[in-house]
């Protein structure tokens, strides 16, 4: 199989980064240093992230079938 990797752009995970501090602040009055912000988020990552991409997948080929579908209920 195949190994796969989620690779974020920079900006996109301290954004990330940002919302997981702020999350644990107003949720469980925890201040989350960036380091403990990034564990989270590269845990996240490895373990859930990929079920997540492939459940989005599932779904776009489901979408498209279904198009298809309907495309070829147009047929004469």
């Amino acid at each position: 199989m195949k190994e796969s990797r989620i690779v974020l752009k920079d900006d996109k995970k301290k954004n990330m980064i940002g919302d997981i501090k702020k999350f644990f602040l107003e949720e469980r009055d925890e201040d989350l240093g960036d380091l403990g912000a990034l564990l989270i988020l590269d845990f996240f990552i490895e373990k859930l992230g990929p079920d997540i991409y492939n459940q989005g997948l599932d779904d776009a080929h489901l979408y498209l079938i279904e198009k298809l579908e309907d495309m070829y209920g147009l047929q004469i």
